[in-house]
């Protein structure tokens, strides 16, 4: 019987390659607190001779698969809420289609060069998360603890502060309450800018589109801090977003062919058991000191891909 193909043996030695490095990418970013998406175009582009729109079409598989898993858990919670989802994703996606078209269209060296300034960008968004949460305790970021009382029994806020401002907050029904089984209470919500955060939302899906990146970096900032939704709720509003945004962006991808099998399927199992075991060490990992590790590694990939594109 005939030995393996030398290009056989090449090639499945690259997909464990690329199983292993997303087994990785997938512990450090569920540590870090950073999405696998973010970390997978930078760095398998960067450290892997794959053409960066196959990378970039897997990358928005690995986002839109993680997304979905996630999406039951967060209807169920009520954390997302679809009044707001919806129409973000409606822009987003027509964002992220846009985004999908222009990246397959211009030079590989344009998007290279995009995407190492992206990566240094993430590089320091992620240090400055690090230095800001040094630190900082175990309570709740999205609003202050309750004063001390003496009813066990679950609390709404007052419904002042839940009255929607603005037409298109009032016409949409933006506002609403969800309850939060840590602080046992009702916790209250109001929409706001919303108009604002579409155009926002539109130009975040034309980059995750055109990078092949998924948008929760850039998505959980405008809903916290233009729309001033609570952390808890835009962090589930974005996952719900970017199942749309994603899959919006990977049909252009599966239209144009860059979508392979051989990438992807290593991919997205090195991603999904690296985030299980990334959720049972998040307790005895520090953080800041996973996301020390990102910023390093990031600069270093960006470094290097902005030299490839240049060079």
């Amino acid at each position: 019987m005939s030995g393996f193909d030398p290009a056989q043996l090449e090639l499945y030695a690259a997909m464990l390659s690329l199983l292993a490095v997303c087994f990785a990418i997938g512990i450090v970013a569920v540590m870090a607190g950073v999405g696998g998406g973010v970390l997978f175009v930078p760095l398998i582009s960067a450290f892997f001779a794959i053409h960066v729109d196959y990378v970039r079409g897997a990358g928005l598989m690995v986002a839109l698969v993680g997304a979905i898993a996630a999406a039951p858990h967060l209807l169920k919670t009520g954390l997302s809420e679809p009044r707001v989802s919806v129409p973000l994703a409606l822009a987003g996606s027509i964002g992220s289609v846009v985004g999908a078209r222009l990246g397959l269209a211009v030079p590989t060296d344009v998007i290279l060069l995009i995407l190492g300034v992206f990566m240094v960008l993430v590089a320091i968004q992620t240090g400055l998360t690090a230095f800001r949460d040094r630190g900082a305790g175990a309570n709740d970021p999205t609003r202050r603890e309750p004063e001390a009382n003496h009813d066990d029994g679950p609390r709404r806020e007052s419904p002042r502060e839940a009255e929607p401002v603005g037409f298109l907050e009032g016409l949409l029904g933006l506002s609403g309450s969800y309850h939060d089984p840590r602080l046992n209470r009702e916790v209250s919500w109001s929409a706001r800018r919303t108009a604002i955060a579409a155009v926002l939302f539109v130009g975040i899906g034309a980059i995750g589109g055109m990078l092949g990146v998924g948008a929760g970096w850039a998505n959980v900032p405008v809903l916290a801090s233009v729309m001033t939704l609570p952390l808890k709720m835009a962090a589930a509003t974005s996952g719900l977003v970017i199942v749309a945004n994603s899959s919006a962006a990977a049909w252009v991808y599966v239209a144009e062919g860059a979508i392979r099998p051989m990438i992807v399927l290593p991919s997205l199992i090195g991603m999904i058991g690296g985030t299980r075991i990334g959720a049972r060490l998040l307790g005895r990992v520090q953080p800041q000191v996973v996301r020390i590790l990102v910023v390093v590694v990031l600069t270093v990939a960006g470094i290097r891909t902005l030299i490839g594109a240049l060079g």
